[in-house]
Order: C-alpha cells, then sequence, then structure tokens
C-alpha cells in the first residue's frame, strides 16, 4: 500500500466545522450511475472566465483523480504543450496521494472538489453534502479552491444552494468526452475538436480505470488546440 502523504489541514475553523462520519461506500462507477443521473452541461457563472467572451481560451478538466500511473503521465503531457488544467480530486484519493497534488499545485493547475467518496450527490442531506464537500477540503488545505464538481454532474434543486452555502461555486462542463467509456483514443480527440469553441469547459479523467487513451488522445488535443490558437488556462486556482 502506498505511503499516505497528506496535504496541509485548513485552519481549526473548518475542522471545527466538519462532522466526519463513518466507513464511505466504495465509489459507484460511471457506468452503474449513468441509469440514474444525467450531467449537465449548465455551469453558471465561471470563477475565472473574465475579459471578453470570444477570446481563444479553453479550459481542461481531470475527474476522479489522482493516480499514481495516470496522473503524472497527464501532468507530463500538460506541460510538454504548456497547458494548465483544473484537476477535480477525490478527497479518498488526495488523501492517499498528496504529493501527486502538490505537484499538480506547483505546477500551475487548479485543485477543485470532486467530493470524498464520489457518491452522487442527489438527493442527500445537507448534513452529508457538508461532509463530502468539507472532508476533501480539509486534505486538500490551502492548494484547493473553491469549485466543486459534483460526481457524474448528477444536481438537484439543493445542490447550487448548498455549494454556495459553503462558499463554493459548482463547476460542470460544455465538452464530455466520456473518456472513461474508453471509445479509442481517436473518438476522444473527435469528440472535443469537432465541438471546442472559446471558452470550452473539457472533461476528461485522470483515474477511475484505464487511462491509456485519455493519455493518447491528449498528445493529439493539445497541439491542436494550441495550432489552433487556443490558451489552456484553469478555471479554477
Amino acid at each position: 500500500m502506498p505511503t499516505r502523504s497528506r496535504i496541509p489541514v485548513l485552519a481549526a475553523s473548518l475542522l471545527a466545522a466538519l462532522a466526519l462520519g463513518g466507513v464511505q461506500h466504495p465509489a459507484l462507477t460511471h457506468s452503474a450511475a449513468s441509469a440514474a443521473t444525467r450531467p449537465t452541461t449548465d455551469t453558471g457563472p465561471l470563477p475565472v472566465a473574465s475579459g471578453e467572451p470570444d477570446a481563444k481560451i479553453v479550459y481542461l478538466t481531470f475527474d476522479d483523480g489522482p493516480h499514481p500511473r495516470w496522473t503524472p503521465q497527464i501532468l507530463q503531457v500538460l506541460d510538454q504543450y504548456r497547458a494548465h488544467a483544473t484537476f477535480f480530486v477525490i478527497g479518498q484519493q488526495a488523501d492517499r496521494y498528496g504529493a501527486l497534488v502538490r505537484r499538480e499545485h506547483a505546477a500551475g493547475h487548479g485543485i477543485g472538489n470532486h467530493t470524498w467518496s464520489h457518491r452522487p450527490l442527489q438527493g442527500v442531506s445537507y448534513a452529508r453534502f457538508r461532509q463530502e464537500v468539507l472532508r476533501t477540503q480539509q486534505v486538500l488545505g490551502p492548494l484547493g479552491s473553491h469549485c466543486l464538481r459534483p460526481p457524474y454532474g448528477a444536481m438537484d434543486s439543493h445542490t447550487r444552494q448548498y455549494a454556495e452555502s459553503l462558499g463554493f461555486q459548482v463547476v460542470l462542463w460544455t465538452i464530455d468526452t466520456r473518456d472513461w467509456q474508453r471509445p479509442g483514443a481517436s473518438v476522444i480527440v473527435q469528440s472535443v475538436l469537432s465541438r471546442v469553441r472559446p471558452r470550452s469547459i473539457i472533461v476528461f479523467h485522470d483515474a477511475g480505470g484505464d487511462r491509456a487513451q485519455t493519455v493518447a488522445a491528449l498528445r493529439t488535443i493539445l497541439p491542436r488546440l494550441r495550432a489552433a490558437g487556443y490558451e489552456m488556462v484553469p478555471i479554477c486556482r
């Protein structure tokens, strides 16, 4: 088992506010949840989307990490093409692989909150919502932004209200690569390049399964975005 490397924790006020629960259930797979949840592309106001609305900026985002095999490979490709992204991390993963979160942050990437256990937030109580979000933020400490991406993009009428009460902005996506289905690197490439527009928010995954196709696709997507004049910046920092 890898040695746990913890990120510095938040101030005592957050620790006092956090009521830790018992043993968490394993995270659902995307396929298991897809029948019950439907991701939405409504992002609301963007945390760093300032300037001209047609500026050639895209926001790369990665969910479900960090992962000791796939995250370093993705970081290498991002560095190669001078691209920056936002990693929406699962608290359990961040707690276990804290050195990777520090590496992401040191490289200029944003760190977002993807909840502690990756269970859907639809229909949960405020107490459970708060626990899922703040327990993750406790692990991230000063490295974490106040951007929240609900697992699977699944939301109900309370999600934004709960998030805002904790000081978080919900950030979803406008292009879903569906790379978790492993459709082939060429399909992932096409899903991005055929739909990308200024200020697109693109979701990939750096954990939750074999991400070799994602890494391969990025090696084509990033230089093509660069050639088309796009700048790749974090949506949360």
